[in-house]
């Protein structure tokens, strides 16, 4: 399958991305009548987690791995030349949905790039077999850009 860049090389062998849980603060008040429930007080921003881990598959050769084992190394050299830190670039998490429309996007900005998982060589297989690995970043700030408020323009 012919690629147009890197990047495309890269979402082609994204196998999945966990999705971090979102739980909030209850404000519990204690009256004659019982207990009272209210929402926390701080913007939802600070409840949730900025976290992503996306799993990828391996590809001959383990290409794809060693891309992201570059990119981890070239980060933090960066950053340990400079006084200010450096972040990723800002990147999309687009969701579809079974026909191919664009439902949702979650746009990660100012990330850091923190973690990849081990890869097992081993000179005793020479079997192909299906590997993944996972690459972990975290955001400090994640938009929501809601496509289905255009679902009026769209044939379903």
């Amino acid at each position: 399958m012919p690629y147009n860049n890197l990047v495309d090389y890269m979402n082609f062998t994204v196998q999945s991305v966990s999705w971090p849980s979102i739980s909030t603060e209850v404000v519990e008040q204690f009256s004659d009548h019982g207990i009272r429930y209210f929402p926390g007080g701080w913007n939802l921003q600070m409840y949730t987690s900025k976290e992503l881990i996306v799993t990828f598959k391996t590809t001959e050769s383990y290409i794809n791995y060693f891309v992201m084992y570059d990119l981890l190394e070239y980060y933090w050299k960066i950053n340990r030349n400079k006084d200010s830190i450096s972040h990723l670039p800002s990147f999309h998490l687009m969701l579809l949905d079974r026909y191919g429309y664009l439902l949702v996007t979650f746009q990660y900005d100012y990330i850091v790039f923190f973690g990849l998982s081990e890869l097992e060589l081993s000179y005793a297989s020479n079997v192909p077999e299906f590997r993944t690995f996972t690459a972990s970043f975290k955001a400090d700030v994640v938009k929501t850009i809601r496509e289905y408020d255009n679902f009026g323009k769209i044939k379903v």
